[in-house]
This record gives C-alpha cells, sequence and structure tokens, in this order.
C-alpha cells in the first residue's frame, strides 16, 4: 500500500469515527496555527453541522488527500450550499473554499504538556480575536514568535552539545584540559 492509499484509508477511518459520533484524537504536525496551536499537540475533533460553527473556529477539512486543521475565516450560503473558508493563523493567504463533503469537524480541545485546554479558553479566544481582527500584525507576530523559538531552541541544542563534549574531555583528559 503506498502512501496515498494509506492517507486516504486514514482519512475514511477519521470521517466513519466521527460520523458515528465519536471524537477523534491525532497529533499534529506542521506550524501554519503557531502558536495556538503547535506541533505535537494532540487535537481533539468532534462531528458538528455547519450552523454550529462560527468564524473563528479551528475546523478541520480534507484537502489534498490530507487532513488540515485551520481558522474559520469565512461562511457563505452559494447556490444552495454552505461555503467556507479557512486560513492558518501563520499563513498570508486563505486556503481553497470548500463545502460541507470536505468538512470533518471542529477542534474542541487539544492537549499540551499532558495539560488539556478548551479551544473556546482565554487565550485561544485571544488568539482568535487578533487573527481576526488584526491579520497582518497577527501574522508577522506569530511568524516572528516562531522564528525566536526556534533560534532558542537551536542555541539551547547548541550549549548541551557543548557542555556534553566538555564533559567526555574532561573525563577523559582532565590534566590535559586543564592545562589547555
Amino acid at each position: 500500500m503506498n502512501k496515498d492509499e494509506l492517507n486516504s484509508n486514514l482519512i475514511n477511518i477519521a470521517e466513519n469515527l466521527l460520523d458515528e459520533n465519536h471524537s477523534l484524537n491525532y497529533k499534529l504536525k506542521g506550524k501554519s496555527m503557531y502558536p495556538a496551536l503547535k506541533t505535537g499537540d494532540i487535537i481533539k475533533v468532534e462531528k458538528c453541522s455547519s450552523q454550529d460553527l462560527k468564524v473563528g473556529d479551528i475546523v478541520v477539512f480534507k484537502a489534498n488527500k490530507s487532513l488540515i486543521g485551520h481558522r474559520l475565516i469565512d461562511i457563505s450560503f452559494e447556490t444552495g450550499a454552505y461555503v467556507f473558508i479557512t486560513r492558518g493563523d501563520t499563513c498570508s493567504r486563505n486556503d481553497a473554499p470548500f463545502t460541507i463533503e470536505a468538512l470533518l469537524g471542529k477542534i474542541t480541545s487539544f492537549q499540551r504538556l499532558n495539560r488539556v485546554k478548551e479551544a473556546d479558553g482565554f487565550v485561544m479566544k485571544r488568539y482568535r480575536f487578533a487573527t481576526l481582527h488584526f491579520p497582518k500584525l497577527a501574522f508577522m507576530v506569530y511568524n516572528l514568535a516562531f522564528r525566536y523559538n526556534n533560534g532558542l531552541k537551536i542555541i539551547q541544542s547548541g550549549f548541551q552539545s557543548l557542555k556534553q563534549n566538555l564533559s567526555v574531555i574532561v573525563k577523559n583528559s582532565k590534566n590535559l584540559f586543564l592545562i589547555n
């Protein structure tokens, strides 16, 4: 079974679980919803109807043979069907519009560092407000924060590596190290 078939089968399983009123938990990858959601967060998705959605919710939908979780920017009713417009918080452009057939559900909570947080919690409401009312500023701030955090991780790993290397050198030849 190739990767596309496997992705398709996993999406079908996810749809079936949600259609039977089960929730779906899965681990995120990617950075498009940073800092609201981060790589490694485990999100909980629940089935919902188009009437249950409001602008600002983070929805999960099918696109390009994968599941995408992005913020709902607009809902319109065109030619007898709901059309949804979404965008990641760190993305400058909207995703391609999709209909109810591609919608799987909305994110109701997520787990980060063994703590469960609600999608309608105080901090998440701040991210929603900033993204909806000040999209260009939020885009710049979120991308800057992402770069800053990645830079810190690189520096931290460099110091850890230096510390480990020095400890090996000191352990193996303490006298030579002190002389140098």
